[in-house]
């Protein structure tokens, strides 16, 4: 198994709340741990929202997490898919704390799974262990003339966005606004990539790639939905593997996976791991609003379902 015991996720790193606070949000950070604060809707209290924490690494007291959510007027947190793998060591060590101090949350916003692939062994290994499919595909759009280019210009930045607000608008799922991104290039203009692939000079497919320590996130992405059957994706998906040995990084983070999705089984092909994180958990402080935020986003979830359905 894929170890993550000691990793530090992108999201509870402090360049991404800057990052975040540049987009209007407040971010409070309690002991080792950083909670982005969200208004409760029709409320005067708050509610923390803290992606991805790694107990073991990020230390925090649930005593010191009351004191300061009673001073912000927090109701409640959520730790959302703490970076915690089910099955570790760890995960059996946190799932009883967790179950102890919070309430299991009724939502997860992060997916549960996730795909790792160990960057360690190098190209030709993990070459020799992908899906015998996926090796073929990767060859064939590689004999068939696409061109894949990495980059971190404002060009390679618009060419991204056009081709991410394509998918969100094809396939119907809610997307941030250009400037969202804009920000995120801004910000990690140190260490954002850009993979393209073009087939017949037609930009085809852009994947945005962050560098944080020793791992590397595939975090947005995009594509025309032409010329698929010269397989640019996965020309595209290799070429980010090829990328992060040739800067030294040990583990790429694929963000997320969901069953029966045919997105999990492309990621999966390139032989990573998919693996299950701990149950997401709440800190809750006051019920009633507690009680109506999941009210409030339960229902929103429902009509940006109908509203999927519909287009």
């Amino acid at each position: 198994m894929i170890n993550i015991e000691k990793q530090i996720h992108l999201v509870q790193t402090e360049k991404w709340t800057q990052f975040k606070e540049q987009t209007g949000n407040k971010v409070i950070k309690i002991g080792e741990v950083y909670i982005m604060l969200k208004k409760i809707p029709l409320l005067k209290s708050y509610m923390g929202y803290a992606p991805k924490v790694n107990f073991e690494s990020q230390k925090m007291e649930f005593t010191e997490l009351k004191v300061a959510c009673q001073k912000e007027n927090i109701s409640f947190v959520r730790f959302d898919v703490p970076n915690i793998l089910l099955q570790s060591k760890i995960g059996k060590k946190w799932g009883p704390i967790l179950s102890e101090n919070c309430i299991k949350a009724p939502r997860d916003t992060f997916t549960k799974n996730n795909i790792y692939l160990d960057l360690k062994p190098g190209i030709d290994s993990i070459l020799k262990n992908m899906h015998a499919k996926k090796r073929y595909n990767i060859r064939y759009a590689q004999r068939s003339g696409v061109e894949v280019k990495v980059g971190s210009t404002t060009e390679n930045f618009e060419n991204f966005w056009k081709l991410h607000k394509q998918t969100s608008d094809r396939q119907g799922f809610l997307t941030h606004p250009k400037s969202y991104y804009e920000k995120v290039h801004s910000k990690f203009k140190d260490s954002v990539y850009y993979i393209e692939a073009r087939v017949e000079s037609h930009l085809t497919t852009s994947w945005m790639i962050l560098f944080s320590d020793k791992t590397m996130y595939y975090i947005y992405g995009g594509s025309s939905g032409e010329f698929n059957n010269k397989y640019p994706n996965d020309l595209v998906g290799f070429k980010a593997i090829e990328l992060g040995i040739s800067k030294n990084i040990e583990l790429f983070d694929m963000w997320g996976a969901e069953d029966g999705k045919g997105f999990t089984e492309f990621k999966l092909r390139y032989g990573g791991e998919l693996l299950e994180y701990v149950n997401s958990y709440d800190f809750v402080i006051e019920q009633f609003p507690y009680k109506f935020f999941n009210i409030v986003y339960e229902t929103f979830w429902s009509v940006a379902n109908l509203v999927k359905k519909l287009k």
